[in-house]
């Protein structure tokens, strides 16, 4: 199931705004992510300080991509961009096998699911 699919199914007016979350690791591929979500050059890529926020049109969906880096001292201020997310994506380099345990064990980053 792709994502509009998923988008479909969770708004019922597709001409509403979405706001998607990248999380993981540093050098995960976050960033890769948002820039082909917005068909831009993937070239020349560098670490993300702090975040990036791209505003993306599909389908009849306004897409707004925030893209956290991954760095070690960032993850603790994750919690910070969860109020208000529709969709949490976490990226994991699955060629990077000496980082799964580290990627299993992010600390201090919460989330309620399903609101109270």
């Amino acid at each position: 199931m792709g994502l509009l699919s998923i988008l479909r199914k969770l708004k019922s007016a597709p001409d509403q705004e979405v706001r998607i979350l990248l999380l993981g690791l540093d050098n995960a591929g976050k960033t890769t992510l948002l820039k082909q979500l917005a068909s831009e050059d993937i070239s020349h890529i560098t670490p993300t300080q702090g975040f990036n926020i791209k505003s993306v049109q599909s389908q009849g969906f306004k897409l707004n991509v925030w893209d956290i880096g991954g760095q070690r001292k960032i993850r603790p201020y994750w919690r910070n961009y969860f109020e208000n997310t529709d969709i949490l994506i976490y990226v994991i380099d699955s060629a990077d096998r000496k980082r799964f345990e580290e990627t299993g064990q992010v600390k201090n980053c919460s989330v309620e699911i399903f609101p109270k």
